[in-house]
């Protein structure tokens, strides 16, 4: 039928095209009814049924009407053919409903089968792995962003190594924009939902992650026009968000927290925060510029720090994570890195050299002093702990030594006696001054004053060992003396006594035992927060002492301060003709917070 009326109204258009009335060769359907495009005039020359007009209103869509009824016929065998489908689909449509049960449950696990299929071809492609689970903390190597995995490529995807120990509940990451921060905090917050959904992780095989309940992010918080609400503003509500409903063993990342307003009030609102959540049991992962939570980092137990890796020489940043350090924002290199207006740059340099070192700097600076006294103390306690076990150990050998020498000399004072009470021969009297023992007594008494103990006799003021106190002897035996003190008499051994040293006696050992003391081992000399006037008599003091012991260097720490004191004690040592050299120590001692002065040899 269809083919029957196109061919009657192509044997129409051929008799009119000759009388130009027709404004196109085309037959087309107008009201689902077959039709020829006509001049708005044509009923002069042919009757039928006009069904529509162009816009210009110079084309009528006629059907002739030599083929009204064929297209009435047409339009019957559509209507029955549509009523037919209607009915094949009422059926359908009746057993459909009878298996709808069945059905329904046989596209949930088609999905299912489907959400496998399309995770296991995703893992298989970025080589992804099931990480382990552990309460030990948190472990990933190696792991990849899976947006950036897709855009540009195992290859070109920098690799990640994120951990945050079990004794850690708290990871802050610093360094320069555009360094890999807020990369580094979606990759392990995207990587945590992963896992938590079942899907394999771009990490490494080795990668594990711990237990975690909810995920709360805070980041990129832009300023709510709608209800009225500043970018600060919305960005506290969602802080506020996350302390309501955070519980224990929830995953916090933070953003740059606390930007939006003053930066000090901002930071110690972000430092609150975080502490509030860890609290509340929660492990947080921070990203920020700001020296306050920097500071929070460095003194706060359970804190990791991490700093993204910069290449100096290149000015560009590495993408990568350094554990235990905290990273600069290194702003102006990055504005030099991508030509910005130099004399801006420089204007800004001098601002920020006119205002000083920043707190975090000070802090780390102090730090690093007390670190370099607490090694230096860790070293002198090991130091003073050798020389102890030294000086026991020949306390010990002394006194092993005075037990083999009391007893061998008290046989030979035996044997003197004998002779004196007995007379011997003068051979006998020979061998016993020939003994070693007599020997050694002998070359003693040459060399040396005699030996306290034997200058007490009757008359002899005396000292009492160990107490100090004074008395006089009064009778003296063989082992024993008898002593009054007071208006008492005692009977001491004379072990325990020794005869009481004379003014020019006590005058010399007072001047041997500081010229041994003057003589030992120079310690660092410390002079934090003295005055140049109270500072410079130490340093003197301590130079001699080296001098006279022979000590090839000491170190004077003297802090960092405002400069002054460090350029004052250095302008002295420059004058001492003695002095070989003069440097700051290493910077894992204090660095320029302490001074080594080295010697001339001899």
């Amino acid at each position: 039928m269809r083919a029957a009326i196109l061919e009657k109204l192509s044997g129409i258009m051929d008799g009119l095209k000759k009388q130009s009335m027709v404004m196109e060769d085309l037959i087309t359907i107008r009201n689902e009814r077959y039709v020829i495009p006509l001049r708005h005039d044509y009923s002069s020359h042919i009757k039928g049924i006009t069904h529509d007009y162009s816009r210009s209103n110079k084309t009528a869509y006629v059907e002739p009407l030599a083929v009204v009824d064929e297209n009435n016929t047409l339009n019957q065998i559509r209507s029955d053919i549509k009523e037919e489908e209607l009915g094949i689909l009422r059926d359908l449509t009746s057993l459909i409903l009878a298996h709808g049960e069945a059905i329904r449950e046989n596209l949930e696990v088609y999905g299912q089968l489907d959400l496998i299929h399309a995770s296991a071809c995703w893992a298989v492609k970025h080589d992804a792995v099931i990480p382990g689970l552990s309460e030990e903390g948190v472990e990933i190597e190696g792991a990849r962003h899976p947006v950036l995995l897709e855009r540009l490529g195992k290859k070109r995807t920098v690799p990640l190594d994120i951990r945050m120990p079990r004794d850690k509940n708290c990871l802050i990451i610093s360094g320069p924009n555009a360094g890999g921060k807020t990369v580094a905090l979606k990759t392990l917050g995207l990587l945590m939902l992963m896992a938590k959904s079942g899907l394999a992780i771009p990490a490494k095989e080795s990668s594990v992650i711990y237990p975690v309940g909810a995920i709360w992010v805070e980041m990129d918080t832009n300023q709510d026009i709608q209800h009225g609400l500043s970018s600060f503003t919305a960005h506290a509500l969602s802080l506020k968000r996350i302390y309501e409903g955070l519980a224990e063993g929830d995953l916090v990342l933070l953003d740059e927290p606390g930007t939006g307003t003053d930066p000090a009030q901002g930071a110690a609102i972000a430092v609150s925060c975080i502490d509030a959540y860890r609290k509340k049991g929660a492990r947080v992962i921070v990203t920020s510029h700001a020296d306050l939570i920097k500071l929070y980092g460095l003194s706060s137990p359970g804190v990791e720090n991490a700093a993204t890796a910069f290449d100096d020489s290149g000015l560009r940043p590495l993408y990568r994570l350094q554990y235990g350090m905290i990273g600069q924002s290194r702003a102006f290199d990055i504005l030099t890195s991508i030509d910005f207006p130099r004399e801006i740059l420089r204007e800004a340099e001098g601002i920020a050299s006119r205002e000083g070192g920043s707190a975090l700097a000070k802090a780390m600076e102090d730090m690093a002093c007390t670190a370099s006294l607490k090694e230096q103390a860790a070293r002198d306690a090991e130091q003073a702990a050798i020389f102890r076990e030294k000086a026991e150990q020949a306390y010990q050998e002394m006194e092993r030594e005075k037990v083999e020498f009391s007893l061998r000399y008290r046989r030979l004072m035996e044997r003197v006696e004998e002779l004196i009470r007995k007379p011997r021969p003068k051979e006998r009297i020979e061998r016993v001054r020939a003994s070693e023992e007599a020997r050694e007594i002998e070359a003693v008494l040459e060399n040396v004053e005699p030996a306290r103990v034997l200058e007490v006799q009757p008359g002899s003021s005396v000292i009492l060992k160990g107490t100090g106190a004074r008395g006089r002897v009064v009778d003296v035996s063989r082992d024993q003396a008898e002593v009054l003190m007071g208006d008492k008499r005692l009977k001491v051994g004379l072990d325990q006594i020794e005869a009481a040293a004379t003014d020019e006696d006590r005058k010399q050992e007072r001047v041997r035992v500081r010229s041994r003391v003057s003589s030992g081992y120079v310690f660092p000399v410390k002079v934090v927060g003295m005055r140049v006037d109270e500072a410079l008599p130490l340093v003197e003091k301590a130079v001699d002492q080296a001098l006279v012991s022979g000590q090839p260097q000491i170190e004077i720490i003297h802090g960092s301060g405002t400069g002054r004191l460090k350029s004052a004690i250095r302008e002295y040592l420059k004058g001492l003709g003695v002095v070989k050299g003069i440097s700051d120590s290493p910077m894992s001692e204090g660095g320029g917070n302490k001074t080594i002065v080295m010697f001339e040899a001899g």
